[in-house]
């Protein structure tokens, strides 16, 4: 694989050392744990990279330079996200667009306007202000998300999304979906669209003007959309449902996971200490708040760990539980992907987070979902669906049904051996993310962007890409075509009838 991803460059022509802006003003910590592993991959292959972000890696990075603005911070303005709906979501819309703007006034990201780089990189959540970049600095730019396709990112790379079977991440439906799946489908995709195309969009933009912090020559945000070179997908194509994508829309997903590492001393002593049964691993992610946990669930959660004669590890915020059973051991963090490949771990019970669920496969560790919000119940029900994950949903949840699913989930033999073939597909890759990251993001750098990989669909309406104008034409002329029958027909038969009562009559 090395020597290939090093002819693969050595034919490109490879790229000097880029300096490299990479902007990221609106994340939560696990989205980020994707962004940062952008930067540090391009460091490692000789870039200065200036990252900008929330948060710090809390290392020193060689090549990496970090800005960190603990304000930009979205958790901070998260709701609960137990029972999270569309009215929370629509109340975090102003927030976004004020955020953008925030961001871009700091005098530290401003400072950045009186250096150089080759290349800007953005992630594609409400970073739309930053475009101020591309259009002052005018070189190539690239977008990095947070997840696996979205309609609304669809629409704006003119990529090809039939919602007849491309699933939205808002939704969870099985293939081939009912008429009514396909219903809510179509409205979940068209919701997003809107959402970001027409609200988030136009309000940052007419936030960022009212500011006066656009210049004057500058472009509208939808013109600057349009020139992106490439975008980078947290997602690996064979967890997804198959689908087509343009060339200009890369997956890089898995970039993060890495080769695991001891855990400290005492968490390892306390690992060991569960004998054959082994551990179980139970987190409900960085950004859910176990506090949030009701008090009945917590109840229901705790007894039925309590019962279970494997240990259990539980990454759990809320502080000391006096009913804490003697086989569970909480912490507030933990090293995930280091407790994911321990060969004592048993079970990952888990919200279903994108990047939980690669590293879990990755390390071929079954999986409980219990999904919270976004894009979760999506993942795992699509894992349930395939068989690499059971299915848990909150509302279900009894100490009785959460024993049943973690014995079935342990004992199933059918279950384990799919969770590890899953693992293998989606190791099994023509290049690493880490030689697609750099190698695409060179691309663009040698060439000056990529027009010529842009889809032509990306610059027409929706009805031209679907000929739905010709569907209209030739379902009207059909229908001009019925009607001139009709009224032929009508003069026959009336002719023939008045001849007929004429002859009748003489």
């Amino acid at each position: 694989m090395l020597f290939g991803f090093s002819l693969v460059l050595l034919l490109g022509g490879g790229t000097s050392a880029s300096n490299i802006l990479f902007l990221v003003p609106f994340s939560m910590k696990s989205h980020w744990g994707f962004y940062a592993s952008v930067a540090t991959t391009l460091a490692k292959h000789g870039h200065e990279v200036t990252f900008v972000s929330a948060f710090e890696t809390n290392e020193q990075i060689a090549g990496v330079r970090e800005i960190a603005l603990p304000q930009l911070d979205v958790t901070l303005a998260m709701p609960s996200m137990l029972g999270f709906t569309i009215i929370d979501a629509l109340k975090l819309l102003p927030f976004a667009a004020s955020h953008c703007a925030n961001a871009l006034e700091d005098p530290r990201i401003n400072q950045l306007f009186d250096e150089t780089f080759d290349l800007i990189m953005m992630s594609t959540l409400a970073s739309n202000c930053l475009l101020k970049f591309v259009h002052h600095f005018k070189v190539p730019y690239i977008w990095v998300h947070r997840n696996s396709m979205e309609s609304e990112l669809d629409a704006l790379f003119g990529n090809p999304s039939f919602p007849s079977y491309d699933v939205s991440l808002r939704y969870d439906a099985s293939l081939p979906m009912s008429f009514a799946d396909r219903v809510v489908n179509i409205f979940k995709g068209l919701t997003n669209r809107f959402l970001y195309g027409f609200i988030v969009y136009s309000w940052i933009e007419k936030e960022s003007r009212d500011r006066g912090l656009f210049p004057d020559d500058m472009p509208s945000l939808d013109e600057m959309h349009r020139k992106v070179s490439l975008l980078f997908l947290n997602g690996i194509r064979s967890m997804e449902t198959s689908k087509a994508f343009v060339p200009n829309v890369i997956h890089a997903g898995g970039l993060h996971l890495r080769p695991a590492k001891p855990l400290p001393q005492d968490l390892e002593d306390w690992v060991q200490g569960a004998g054959e049964p082994g551990f179980i691993y139970f987190s409900l992610g960085s950004v859910f708040q176990t506090s949030d946990v009701s008090e009945k669930d917590r109840r229901a959660l705790v007894r039925g760990l309590g019962r279970l004669k494997q240990r259990v590890l539980w990454k759990w915020n809320a502080g000391y539980m006096e009913d804490l059973p003697s086989n569970v051991r909480v912490a507030k963090w933990l090293p995930q992907q280091d407790i994911l490949a321990h060969p004592k771990i048993r079970l990952f019970i888990s919200h279903g987070g994108i990047n939980s669920l690669q590293e879990a496969l990755h390390h071929g560790v079954p999986i409980i979902g219990m999904p919270i919000f976004a894009d979760q119940s999506h993942n795992i029900g699509m894992g349930h669906r395939e068989g690499w994950a059971y299915l848990l949903q909150w509302q279900d949840l009894t100490e009785e049904k959460f024993v049943n699913a973690v014995e079935a989930a342990l004992t199933d033999s059918s279950f384990h051996e799919r969770v590890r073939k899953k693992g293998a597909i989606i190791k099994d890759q023509p290049m690493t993310a880490e030689e697609t990251v750099v190698y695409w993001t060179e691309y663009v750098i040698r060439h000056g962007g990529t027009d010529h990989l842009r889809c032509p669909a990306a610059d027409m309406s929706w009805f031209i890409v679907y000929n739905l104008d010709i569907w209209l034409s030739l379902f009207l002329a059909a229908c001009l075509v019925v009607v001139i029958i009709f009224i032929l027909l009508r003069c026959c038969l009336r002719r023939c009838c008045y001849h007929k009562k004429k002859r009748h009559t003489d």
